[in-house]
């Protein structure tokens, strides 16, 4: 009894796990290779602009020497060689703080921070960009699904209709040619399902590829209706919240800042510095006792201990005509970046009104089309019955199935563009996919 239900609830965790929501395909979309790849380089970006803060730490340096000498020296004093192997030891520490930069480094934090504002935005644009290629993939293995659904019912009442027309021909009722047509039929029917389950495996795949799931999408059940917004409300919210204008505006931010950048170059900057040092050498003599003696090593550590205190003042002198033309660039780049911006701001504007008279379009046509296929249904039912009391001609009846067929496939089709649309839209307006 126990591994009956074992079984059970492991056979509803399989059937559960089958099915995929259009949500979760989203969410694993979010764990694809090239978006982690993105958000690795937003991470480097970030500690780039924390190492740019830095720059406003002092900078202290220490130093040791250790020079050993063994070559021959003339002595000033005694006019003689001196051949002595003397070692010696130069101990020190430098500290340099900047005071006054003209905000060089201001503005080099600023410009770091900026390019790790436009990589983060620019990651949320990779996954926006993702997560439509799941819709449109996601969309499209629904549509071939339904449209091997509706052809599997297209193909299973052909062939009782042949197999019907086959008792007609036994009873030497109807022509031969008329069960040789419906036989095509069944065969075209056949055809057409083969390329659908080629299309549908090919759209799998990609959907596969992007989410890493193989289970079958659920199916989408909500009927097409004309969008409630305005035109001018989502491109309003679009231009608000869209990361990718907010990453344009980034970049457009540090050129600016690598402009000031520039201009503060051009100009002095001052610097406070300050030593302190000591040297050690087995040369050294002092006298002691009336006797010359052999100082001491912590004796020089003292002795020869000094300090120093000073400003550096730096001024460009030749090379201002290198950052007047670095400034006639980022000037040129700045002015191409904001015609981008205005042509991307365009384009958003087109694709938004675009979806948005589609999608209307699409439901008008949509509700059009369902009441077409109700009626070819009917007259598709009337001229099989004609046909099989000899009132209308077989071709009028195969005309009517065919005319079904495709208004049925119109419908299906209709229907999950209407489903890329408006999530499309939702998008713009909200910023999010859901």
């Amino acid at each position: 009894m126990k591994l009956t239900l074992l079984l059970i609830c492991l056979s509803f965790c399989a059937a559960a796990q089958k099915n995929l929501g259009l949500s979760e395909a989203w969410q694993l979309a979010e764990q694809n290779p090239q978006l982690l790849q993105k958000a690795q380089e937003a991470n480097a970006s970030k500690v780039d602009a924390e190492l740019a803060t830095r720059l406003r730490l002092p900078t202290v340096n220490a130093q040791y020497q250790s020079p050993l000498n063994l070559g021959r020296s003339i002595d000033p004093y005694t006019n003689s060689f001196d051949t002595r192997t003397i070692l010696g030891n130069n101990y020190g520490v430098t500290a340099t703080y900047m005071l006054f930069d003209n905000g060089q480094i201001k503005n080099q934090i600023a410009a770091a921070q900026n390019y790790h504002k436009a990589l983060g935005m620019e990651t949320k644009v990779a996954v926006n960009t993702l997560k439509n290629q799941v819709l449109l993939t996601f969309s499209e293995v629904l549509l071939g699904q339904q449209q091997i659904e509706t052809l599997h019912t297209q193909l299973k009442t052909t062939q009782e209709n042949l197999t019907y027309l086959n008792k007609l021909y036994a009873a030497d009722r109807i022509r031969y040619a008329v069960v040789l047509s419906m036989e095509n039929e069944v065969a075209r029917l056949l055809a057409e399902k083969d390329q659908l389950q080629g299309d549908l495996e090919v759209a799998k795949t990609k959907l596969w590829q992007i989410t890493g799931s193989g289970a079958a999408p659920l199916p989408y059940t909500q009927e097409p209706e004309h969008y409630k917004h305005t035109l001018e409300a989502l491109y309003f919210e679009a231009l608000r919240q869209l990361p990718e204008l907010k990453a344009m505006g980034f970049y457009r931010q540090q050129k600016r800042n690598e402009e000031n950048l520039l201009y503060a170059q051009r100009l002095p900057t001052v610097s406070l510095f300050s030593n302190v040092g000591t040297t050690y050498s087995s040369a050294a003599m002092e006298v002691k006792n009336n006797e010359l003696q052999k100082m001491g090593y912590f004796t020089q550590f003292g002795n020869n201990l000094n300090m120093n205190v000073g400003l550096n003042v730096q001024v460009p002198v030749f090379n201002s005509v290198n950052y007047k033309q670095k400034l006639q660039k980022n000037t040129v780049e700045q002015k191409i970046m904001q015609h981008q911006e205005n042509n991307r701001k365009l384009e958003i504007k087109q694709t938004i009104e675009e979806a948005y008279h589609r999608l209307n379009a699409s439901v008008n046509q949509y509700k059009t089309l369902k009441e077409r296929t109700l009626n070819l249904e009917k007259l598709s039912h009337i001229n099989k019955r004609g046909f099989e009391e000899g009132r209308s001609e077989f071709n009028e009846f195969l005309q009517s199935r065919r005319d079904l067929e495709l208004a049925q496939s119109q419908l299906n089709r209709l229907k999950y563009q209407y489903l890329v649309y408006f999530k499309q839209l939702e998008f713009y307006r909200t910023g999010i996919w859901e």
